[in-house]
């Protein structure tokens, strides 16, 4: 009798006989089992290094349902992509069918088993230290690395991470693997064959169809109508936590599918792009696609002698309806030092973020590209047609972005510079001229920014300013920094109802915190003569506050995307440039650089698809526009407009502008009665979207 055994991925098989198909079956579902088991416990191993690592005490602060969500999801994600891993193990049992093939069945699957756990720890590890380098999972920008000098690379890999040593265990590691997977197959086999057996053929059948069932579960990751997928990740409001819950194996395939996706741009021509203009209602002379675009802007000789200096601040989660829930005679007070701004100044609430998240806002709002990847791409470099800087650097402007955070960040620092912008500013910077700043985990406090912003307004300059600033402290994990107060804000029960988080008065706090580093610094340049009358300050939200939930609200589907946009502009300029102020008026990210455009300015022309919120002139492209809703106006354009329909994928409902400081009113509410698809109201909004993707794609390929 032949007793060769296998020796190859840690099982023991006798190859002398073809076995019976019972047999075959628990071999195949033995090792495979065993396999997602091994799968499942090394990306469970990662995720618990991750957290101990970047994480702090963010899992203890976590509700119980949100740890309840966290470890289902997580479980759902490790066993999905260890299913996905030792799938060929069931494909090899086939082998067993035959004599002659099943000779190969020991090699096959050893081949199988160590390439599936040598993947799936080298992903897992791969992801730590990314996360460690760019504070971002692994995603498409890594493939950009193979780019770089490989020399250079190599350099930096053995000299910033432990590479040797991580080598060594990992080596170590495939050793005790070996051992670890013979005993457990050894022991899940015997349990199977306890049940699946030619002597019980109906219960093996059963069984059989259950286990493979199950592997089909675990496959799809769920019974439901959608497949898990990148989108559960958001399990809780702490984005560390959320990227926690993926394993290095998921986001190395969602970062191979977006860089596949980079890859296989559409390729567009000018027809298309023509096309798209003229359903829109606009006809192109000469085929020329940017006349549509072009805002030409008039000579202005107070503009031309007296350029304004322009800070745009971009506040995280500076939220709309946050805003609607300040009340100061019930002591819940939202704005600190910029009420008297809000109330004095220009203020939209009607408005929406062109992007949901800060990576996708900041990337429309300086080029309206619609992909939320494009600094972490290939392409973040391409000389896009909507850059929304280039008319400023064309007036002679200095353009400046300062972050609380890391430029680092989704290699942001970087995109930034390739699209104009003349200096980048970090946390690092910010420490050096304030050694004693506070900070959380995302970065420096906001009053540090803006007192960097402020200092820098002051110094003297020849050439006009364009800084842009992005916040980082009202960002989960929420604290109310230093000295600061208050440190929580007492809510009633139905504002505490909508927020599903332990900590929702210390988030209000924190809202307010921004708010008020905000204010105080508008006060400081109204208040001081060398800076008052030559600045104008511009103020937005990057995305909604996430988890205020409106899946049980279809009527605030808008108010889901909603941020405010302040602006503050001296009085010569309001009174030399026009103004047309409408509160109620409805706009959109897009609009905000057009809107300054129209009042600092002097002469020339820019490409832009927004609208002036302070003109009374028709725009050519009057949509209210955010990455899922887009606001169509029902008139022609006109700023006396009031009625909107809200277009979601060809749904239409209707939406008005309501007096944001009538808490009558029901602001940015949805008559979601009203839903159609009749009216082709919303054919125009789709084909709005399709341009701005078209205007991306022609210059992305």
């Amino acid at each position: 009798m032949n007793n060769n055994k296998n020796t190859s991925g840690g099982v023991s098989e006798s190859v002398s006989q073809t076995p019976g198909f019972w047999q075959i079956t628990v071999r195949t579902l033995g090792n495979f089992f065993t396999g997602v088991l091994c799968g499942i416990a090394v990306q469970a191993v990662a995720r618990i290094c991750f957290l101990k690592a970047y994480a702090g005490d963010a899992f203890s602060s976590l509700s119980e349902d949100e740890k309840l969500s966290y470890i289902k999801t997580a479980l759902l994600f490790d066993a999905k992509y260890a299913a996905t891993m030792w799938l060929p193990l069931i494909a090899c049992g086939l082998l067993l069918f035959w004599k002659k093939t099943s000779r190969l069945y020991s090699y096959v699957t050893g081949i199988f088993n160590y390439a599936a756990i040598i993947a799936i720890t080298a992903f897992s590890i791969i992801n730590h230290y990314y996360y460690q380098t760019y504070k971002q999972c692994t995603n498409a920008f890594i493939f950009a690395l193979f780019k770089e000098d490989a020399g250079a690379v190599m350099s930096t890999v053995v000299n910033d991470y432990p590479l040797f040593t991580g080598l060594g265990l990992f080596f170590l590691g495939l050793l005790a693997y070996f051992f670890i997977f013979k005993l457990l197959s050894g022991i899940v086999r015997r349990c199977l064959s306890l049940i699946i057996s030619e002597k019980r053929r109906i219960l093996s059948t059963a069984v059989s169809l259950i286990l493979l069932v199950l592997t089909g579960f675990m496959l799809r990751g769920s019974f439901g109508t959608f497949p898990l997928r990148q989108d559960n990740l958001n399990v809780s409001r702490d984005a560390v936590i959320n990227a926690s819950v993926g394993n290095g194996t998921a986001y190395f395939y969602w970062a191979y599918k977006w860089y596949r996706k980079e890859n296989k741009i559409p390729a567009v021509t000018t027809e298309d792009i023509l096309n798209n203009y003229r359903k829109l209602g606009i006809n192109v002379e000469n085929g020329d696609i940017t006349a549509p675009l072009t805002v030409t802007l008039p000579e202005n000789n107070l503009l031309a002698g007296n350029p304004p200096d322009i800070v745009v601040a971009v506040m995280e989660s500076m939220s709309t309806h946050m805003l609607l829930l300040d009340n100061p005679e019930k002591n819940i007070d939202l704005y600190g030092a910029l009420r008297p701004h809000a109330e004095s100044d220009f203020f939209f609430l009607n408005f929406l973020s062109e992007g949901n998240g800060t990576a996708d806002s900041l990337i429309r709002l300086f080029t309206e590209a619609p992909d939320l990847n494009l600094s972490t791409s290939s392409r973040y470099n391409k000389d896009y047609l909507l850059n929304t800087i280039k008319p400023f650097k064309e007036h002679g402007y200095r353009v400046i972005f300062i972050t609380s955070g890391r430029s680092s960040w989704r290699n942001l620092g970087s995109f930034l510079e390739a699209q104009g912008v003349d200096k980048v500013i970090d946390e690092s910077a910010i420490r050096l001229l304030y050694p004693d700043a506070t900070a959380g985990t995302w970065g420096i406090d906001d009053e540090y920014l803006f007192k960097m912003a402020y200092e820098m307004m002051n110094h003297e300059h020849s050439q006009p300013v364009l800084i842009f600033l992005l916040t980082i402290t009202n960002h989960p994990p929420y604290r109310v920094p230093g000295n600061n107060t208050p440190k929580s804000i007492s809510l009633p029960d139905d504002i505490r109802a909508r927020f599903p988080y332990e900590d929702t008065e210390t988030i209000f706090a924190t809202f307010r915190y921004a708010n008020n580093s905000l204010g105080s610094f508008i006060s400081l340049i109204k208040n001081d003569p060398h800076t008052a009358d030559r600045t104008i300050i511009a103020a937005t939200g990057d995305h909604n506050l996430r988890g205020i939930g409106y899946s049980k609200y279809p009527e605030e589907a808008a108010l889901g995307h909603a941020v405010p946009f302040y602006l503050y502009m001296p009085e010569k300029y309001i009174d030399g440039t026009g103004v047309s102020y409408d509160r109620m008026r409805p706009g959109s990210h897009k609009d905000i650089m057009a809107t300054i455009a129209a009042h600092s300015l002097s002469s020339g022309t820019m490409l832009s698809t927004g609208c002036d919120l302070l003109g009374s002139s028709p725009c050519r492209f009057p949509y209210v526009y955010n990455g899922e809703v887009i606001l169509t106006p029902d008139d022609n354009g006109s700023q006396e407009i009031n009625s909107y329909t809200a277009c979601f994928d060809n749904d239409e409902v209707t939406f008005k502008s309501a007096d944001l400081y009538d808490m009558s009113e029901n602001i940015l509410k949805l008559d979601t009665g009203s839903a159609g698809r009749n009216s082709g109201r919303c054919d125009k909004a789709a084909e709005y979207k399709k341009l701005m993707q078209n205007l991306y794609y022609i210059r992305a390929k």
